[in-house]
């Protein structure tokens, strides 16, 4: 069976070395982008960035809170990771 490795960040990770884990045989990770209808990720910015930088298949995600508005929520999250989506 194949596999591939991945890593899942946020600010409680702080400062990755995303060329090492690459290395390390890392493929793809994920970054939290938002949480509820208008808290960001302090590290987005900078972990979405090293990600793709070191050529790994990037990914963001949401925190959600049920008890918030679904259009607000999700409004957040596309205005945080819309300057970093790519093609396709």
């Amino acid at each position: 069976m194949a596999t591939c490795r991945g890593i899942d960040v946020s600010a409680y990770q702080g400062t990755q070395d995303w060329a090492a884990h690459k290395s390390d045989g890392v493929v793809f990770a994920f970054a939290k982008a938002t949480e509820g209808q208008h808290s960001r990720d302090t590290k987005f910015d900078t972990h979405i960035s090293g990600i793709i930088k070191a050529g790994l298949v990037p990914g963001a995600y949401h925190f959600a809170w049920p008890n918030q508005d679904v259009d607000l929520e999700a409004a957040n999250y596309i205005g945080t990771v819309k300057p970093h989506a790519g093609k396709g």
